[in-house]
């Protein structure tokens, strides 16, 4: 085999792992932005919730501290939540 045919061997060998990188950082972006839409484990909230505190007037109480970020989550959706306060109306 010639220097030449080696060399076009190389080639293509190097292009094949190159597209196989790809398709396989394509899957595995995927599998990350289809674990993404998955709902997160409620444990995971509770169990990251420290710090309980009072509110001013010490008719409420409410957690101060939330850390979840050893759990290896994809991401995490936040949705509005619109709540009614009878004394001030919608927010």
């Amino acid at each position: 085999m010639s220097t030449a045919s080696v060399a076009r061997v190389y080639s293509e060998a190097s292009q094949m792992k190159d597209y196989f990188e790809e398709e396989k950082e394509k899957i595995e972006k995927k599998k990350l932005k289809e674990m993404a839409k998955e709902p997160v484990d409620v444990q995971i909230f509770k169990n990251g919730l420290s710090c309980l505190g009072k509110t001013f007037n010490n008719a409420r109480h409410a957690y101060l501290n939330l850390n979840i970020s050893n759990n290896n989550l994809v991401s995490i959706v936040v949705s509005l939540a619109i709540y009614f306060d009878y004394s001030l109306g919608y927010r």
